[in-house]
């Protein structure tokens, strides 16, 4: 999205996406059932127009939370009235027994809250998080992963590239590392995974 973080007639730009967003999902008859929301994150550029990326098929999907963290769809009307709708993991078994995993929603938040205000904190927080959501899922070890890393300040690249190479050595390398600005302005990173493994 660009300029995310910006503000236009009042209004961040990210609280005007949740409010379509939420005003989509109404209208679909989405509603509010968690069972209808999508894995997803939003994050910001500094120019450009709206590009949307997404994965769909026939399968249906569950989806999942992280127990640390308050569902977004219930986050308090401080971070806007129209609250963000999304899942944090979406796992699909496709009729062929392969299973796909996607994890988003990562970033560095215990209930509602943001925790830390620098990036070695934020990005601990984060790979907690991330733990959690794999572990309610079930993602095995064994699995093919590709990840996007967004940060905030690319000055942060290196120090999180590292730290990420220490905790998943094997899959540094499917590593996309992107500048981008995170939903809340005192957030400094995001995180998604999507991962496949074949008939168990």
């Amino acid at each position: 999205m660009p300029r995310i973080n910006e503000w236009v007639a009042g209004v961040e730009n990210y609280l005007a996406f949740n409010a379509g967003r939420h005003r989509a999902y109404m209208e679909q008859g989405g509603g509010l059932a968690m069972p209808e929301l999508s894995a997803a994150s939003a994050v910001g550029t500094r120019s450009g127009s709206l590009t949307l990326a997404f994965v769909a098929g026939p399968d249906p999907v569950r989806i999942y939370e992280n127990p640390l963290q308050t569902p977004a769809a219930h986050y308090p009307d401080c971070y806007g009235t129209n609250a963000p709708l999304f899942a944090r993991g979406g796992k699909v078994t496709a009729a062929d027994g392969t299973t796909c995993w996607h994890l988003s929603g990562t970033a560095s938040i215990r209930a509602s809250e943001t925790i830390g205000s620098d990036f070695a904190r934020q990005l601990n927080v984060t790979l907690e998080n991330i733990e959690r959501v794999l572990a309610e899922m079930a993602v095995p070890a064994a699995r093919h992963a590709t990840w996007k890393v967004f940060l905030r300040d690319r000055r942060d690249l290196e120090f999180c590239r590292q730290r990420l190479a220490e905790v998943y050595p094997d899959e540094v390398a499917q590593m996309m590392f992107l500048e981008a600005d995170i939903c809340r302005r005192d957030l400094l990173l995001e995180i998604e995974g999507m991962f496949q493994a074949g008939p168990q």
